[in-house]
C-alpha cells in the first residue's frame, strides 16, 4: 500500500455553535473523521438552554437535538472536545467521554482515543488562571459564575495528560483554546492585521492558555488543532530535543525573546481598525474584552453585588480572552490572501520533530472554519483499523486517570509552577505507577481487550427526552459502565 493510499482524509471544524447540518454539508465523501474544535452546544431539549454560558439573545436550539432524537444521524464518525459555549450539564454527564448521539462522541474533559489507527488527544474547555488550581465544586443546576467555572480545566485534568509519554509521529491534540505563545510560531503581523486588539494580551503574555504551552512542549504532538478566536491562523513549532536548554527555553518563552516580540508588536501598524465595530452583535457571544461588556454586565446581574465576585467575573473575562470582532478575510498562504470561501483542502507534510498548529474560525460564511487534512495513521497495525466504526480507549490515558485519581494527596500542595512543570521525582514516581497499571493489559487476548477498550455508536443512550423543557439531572449509563470497567 503506498503512503498516499494509507493516509486519513481528516476534517476538522473550528467553533461548531450548533450548525452541524451546514458543516456535514460542507464535507466530501471521502472524508473519515470530523473532528470539531470546542463550542459544539450539545442541546437536547429546550431545558439545556438553561446550562448554556451566552447571552440570552443568542440562546438558540441549533441543530443537534435533531441527532439526538434520531431524526439525523451524523453522516461520518465526528468526535468534538468542549469549549466555552456549552450544554454543561450534558457534557458533565459523560466527563470521560462518551457519544452524545449516535456517531458522535464526545472526547471528555480530557481523553485519549484511538481511531482508524489515528492517535487522538485533547482537552475541553477554556483555561482561566483564577480557577485553574481550584477543584471542580460546581454543582447542578450550574447557576450563576458556576454556568462559566464549570467549563475551566484545572489543575487535575492538566496533570493526566502530563503524565503520558511525548507523542509519536501522526498523533493529534485538539483543544478549544490557543497554547499561549503560539503566535510566535506563525505570521504575527498577519494576525494583528487580522484581530488588532490582541495586541495588547500579547504584550502581557496573555493570549492563550498557559498550561496547553506547557503541554504542547512536552508531548510535542505532530498536529494541534484549536479555535476559540474565530481567526484561521497556523503555526510550525519545531523541537531541537538535543539541545537540553530547548525545553526550557520553550515552556518559559525566553525573556529576552518576548522583549523583542513586544517590541516588534509596538511598532507594527495594524490594519482594519475601523473593522472592530462590524460586527459587534455577531460576535458579543465570545467573552472578549473589546466586545463582551454587555456580557460582563448579564454576568454580574446573575451574581450578588459584592465586590470580590464581581472581580471574579473580570479575571474569568480577562483569562478566556477572545478577541474577536472584525470580519475575517482568508490567509491561503499565510500571507494576505483576497481569496474568499469557508473551505479550504490541504496536505501536510510534517517531520516527527515538528508541531503543526491550525485554529479555524467559526460556522459562518466567508470564514475558515473547515479544513481536510490528509494524515498517516499514528500507528498502522494498531487493533483500531481492524474495527473502522469503532474508536478505542488508550490505555496508557486509562493508566494516567487512574494513577492521577488516586495521587490527590500528592498533588494537592504542590504550586503553580510545580503543576505545570512537576518535580521530577514526582513524575517518575507517577510515571511508574502508570507504567504498572500498564502491565496489567499487555496479556489480555483481543476478546477481553475489546470488552475494556472498544467503544462503539451503540453505546448511546438517551438521558433527558428531546421533547422536555424541565430541566433534570442525568447519571449517564456510559459513565457508569466506564467507572466500572476501570475501577473508578
Amino acid at each position: 500500500m503506498s503512503q498516499l493510499s494509507s493516509k486519513l482524509k481528516v476534517a476538522i471544524e473550528g467553533c461548531c455553535h450548533g450548525e452541524l447540518n451546514l458543516i456535514y454539508s460542507r464535507i466530501p465523501k471521502d472524508v473519515s473523521l470530523l473532528i470539531i474544535c470546542g463550542d459544539f452546544q450539545s442541546l437536547r431539549n429546550e431545558a439545556d438552554l438553561n446550562c448554556l454560558a451566552v447571552p440570552p439573545k443568542y440562546k438558540q436550539m441549533g441543530d443537534f437535538h435533531e441527532y439526538y432524537s434520531g431524526k439525523r444521524k451524523a453522516p461520518i464518525p465526528t468526535l468534538f472536545i468542549g469549549g466555552n459555549h456549552e450544554a454543561s450539564n450534558y457534557l458533565t454527564e459523560l466527563k470521560h467521554g462518551g457519544f452524545v448521539a449516535p456517531n458522535i462522541y464526545y472526547l471528555g474533559k480530557t481523553g485519549v482515543v484511538w481511531f482508524r489507527g489515528l492517535r487522538i488527544s485533547g482537552i475541553s474547555g477554556i483555561y482561566n488562571e483564577h480557577n485553574f488550581m481550584k477543584l471542580n465544586q460546581e454543582r447542578f443546576p450550574y447557576m450563576g459564575s458556576a454556568l462559566r467555572s464549570i467549563y475551566h480545566y484545572r489543575k487535575d485534568d492538566y496533570l493526566r495528560l502530563r503524565m503520558l509519554k511525548p507523542a509519536v509521529k501522526g498523533s493529534l491534540f485538539v483543544s478549544h483554546d490557543w497554547p499561549e505563545g503560539i503566535h510566535n510560531y506563525g505570521s504575527l503581523n498577519y494576525l494583528l492585521n487580522k484581530k488588532p486588539f490582541f495586541k495588547t494580551d500579547i504584550q502581557k503574555g496573555e493570549l492563550g492558555s498557559v498550561p496547553l504551552r506547557e503541554l504542547m512542549s512536552y508531548l510535542q504532538p505532530e498536529y494541534w488543532f484549536s479555535a476559540h478566536l474565530h481567526v484561521r491562523f497556523k503555526a510550525s513549532v519545531t523541537w531541537d530535543n538535543n539541545n537540553n536548554n530547548n525545553k526550557k527555553r520553550t515552556v518559559n518563552e525566553v525573556k529576552d525573546t518576548n522583549q523583542m516580540k513586544k517590541a516588534k508588536v509596538d511598532q507594527m501598524q495594524v490594519n482594519n481598525t475601523d473593522e472592530i465595530e462590524l460586527d459587534l452583535d455577531e460576535d458579543d457571544e465570545c467573552d472578549t474584552k473589546l466586545v463582551n461588556k454587555d456580557e460582563i454586565q448579564l454576568d454580574l446581574d446573575l451574581e450578588s453585588d459584592k465586590d470580590e465576585k464581581i472581580q471574579d467575573e473580570v479575571v474569568d473575562s480577562k483569562n478566556e480572552s477572545i478577541k474577536n470582532a472584525d470580519e475575517i478575510a482568508l490567509d491561503l498562504s499565510e500571507s494576505e490572501s483576497d481569496t474568499e470561501g469557508d473551505v479550504k483542502s490541504v496536505d501536510v507534510n510534517s517531520k516527527p520533530i515538528t508541531t503543526q498548529f491550525l485554529a479555524l474560525d467559526k460556522c459562518l460564511p466567508k470564514r475558515q472554519f473547515l479544513e481536510f487534512i490528509d494524515i498517516l495513521p499514528t500507528e498502522k497495525n494498531h487493533i483500531s483499523v481492524k474495527s473502522p466504526e469503532c474508536l478505542y480507549l488508550d490505555p496508557e490515558y486509562i493508566c494516567s486517570l487512574k494513577v492521577i485519581e488516586s495521587n490527590k494527596h500528592k498533588l494537592e500542595h504542590l504550586s503553580y509552577s510545580q503543576i505545570l512543570s512537576p518535580p521530577q521525582e514526582l513524575v517518575a514516581e507517577l510515571q511508574s505507577e502508570v507504567s504498572y497499571q500498564m502491565e496489567k493489559f499487555k496479556n489480555l487476548d483481543v476478546e477481553e481487550y475489546d470488552r475494556l477498550f472498544k467503544v462503539k455508536s451503540s453505546n448511546f443512550q438517551q438521558t433527558a427526552s428531546p421533547h422536555t423543557n424541565r430541566l433534570l439531572e442525568y447519571k449517564n449509563p456510559q459513565t457508569l459502565d466506564f467507572e466500572k470497567r476501570f475501577g473508578l
